[in-house]
């Protein structure tokens, strides 16, 4: 009877797992089962299966909601009378447009374009001397019309309130167009002063967060519109723009936020300064324009409009009410990469092939720009010959043109 349990108790001896081992390769070799392991053949080949079939059912859902989404699509490019509702709602004989960045590119576009519609307009720059040709322009071509220019650094974002007094106290802005926004300079973002980093960002977010804060303090009408220029960058991912890109990123989080708090009925965000009843904040999805930022010279291009065609198309968009592409084509650049996924590195390698054509059009344009040429109108005008040389002579070119603000020709 004792052998018997004896043989028992050792049959069933779990000493072994009461007294785990600190080393797995001490557990009895019973135990260990290998994980199964398939050929490198066989695990590529599933894997490139489950590619396959995840990118087409990601594109057939993509295509899919963008069928659903067709008629808001075609509403918002096509349907929709922007220009007879900024009349309507937003224009008056005695009110202002205010637009940031206005002497150049997009913001000049769009002050011709408002004062052709018979606008008074406050034409923001960086010095007196930068507004002074469109003032003067516009002043003799518009005798009737009023132009008053403010001259605020925007990389120094103070001073927003007081620069806005100097204007008069019967200045009543229907309409903003924060269009200041700037690149950093061409270079690696290790190799950029800390000053050159502040003063981006100060350029493309503090300034146009302070500017919409002091209008709200009593320089807005009760009826009101901003166009927030954003970017495409804020989407996809662009070489050169860390900062750029980022501080576009923000922009279209704080116009969401603030269009949300503006329409919270709690008490702790009701403004206790006058402020407009009815603010309506559009942010603008803005693409490749030709202008000193994208300095293509090339009709024909849908994707990279002219300033003023731009700004024509991104006007219609008024009274919509919330974030859309300004101009048609951008929208469907946009689709033409978020369509893929981004399993397996393919929407990025769509969004790098874009980009690799987009960057040999620039580069070429930065050329030209370092030998001396200037945009007009969405067109490179004079410079000399073409300057062909390789990217890291294009970039070098570029510092002396942009940092250094001395033109040089290389051969």
């Amino acid at each position: 009877m004792a052998s018997r349990c004896q043989l028992l108790t050792q049959r069933h001896d779990h000493s072994w797992f009461t007294e785990a081992p600190s080393d797995i390769n001490t557990y009895p070799s019973s135990l260990m089962t290998p994980s199964p392991t398939l050929p490198p053949h066989i695990t590529s080949r599933m894997y490139a299966l489950y590619l396959l079939f995840s990118t087409t059912l990601h594109i057939f859902l993509q295509i899919l909601l963008s069928f659903l989404s067709l008629p808001r699509t075609l509403h918002t490019h096509f349907l929709h009378d922007g220009a007879r509702y900024l009349k309507e709602h937003y224009y008056t004989p005695n009110a202002f447009a205010l637009i940031t960045g206005s002497t150049d590119g997009i913001g000049r576009a769009f002050a011709l374009e408002l004062a052709d519609r018979g606008w008074n307009i406050i034409l923001h720059g960086r010095t007196p001397a930068r507004i002074k040709p469109l003032l003067e322009h516009l002043r003799e071509k518009y005798p009737r019309q009023t132009f008053l220019p403010l001259p605020i650094d925007a990389a120094e974002a103070g001073g927003v309130s007081q620069a806005l007094q100097k204007l008069g106290p019967d200045i009543s802005v229907t309409l903003l167009i924060n269009n200041a926004g700037a690149l950093p300079p061409v270079r690696a973002f290790p190799e950029l002063s800390d000053e050159e980093v502040i003063d981006n960002v100060a350029v493309n977010v503090t300034f146009g967060v302070l500017i919409v804060k002091a209008l709200m303090n009593g320089w807005f009408a009760r009826r009101s519109c901003v166009l927030a220029m954003g970017s495409i960058g804020a989407v996809m991912t662009l070489p050169g723009t860390p900062t750029y890109s980022a501080s576009k990123s923000y922009t279209h989080k704080f116009y969401a936020c603030l269009r949300t708090q503006l329409s919270s009925p709690h008490p702790a965000f009701s403004a206790t300064t006058p402020s407009p009843t009815e603010l309506e904040i559009l942010p603008i999805i803005v693409g490749g324009v030709r202008t000193k930022m994208t300095p293509i010279s090339e009709d024909g291009k849908i994707f990279f409009p002219a300033p003023q065609e731009f700004a024509r198309h991104t006007l219609a968009k008024v009274g919509l009410g919330r974030e859309v592409y300004g101009y048609f084509w951008h929208e469907v650049q946009m689709w033409c990469i978020t369509i893929w996924p981004e399993e397996g590195g393919m929407r990025g390698w769509v969004n790098g092939a874009m980009m690799h054509g987009v960057e040999k059009l620039r580069a070429e344009g930065w050329r030209r720009l370092g030998g001396g040429a200037r945009m007009v109108d969405g067109r490179l005008v004079g410079g000399g010959r073409v300057l062909r040389g390789s990217m890291g002579e294009m970039i070098e070119m570029v510092e002396v043109a942009i940092v250094k603000k001395i033109p040089i020709i290389k051969g």
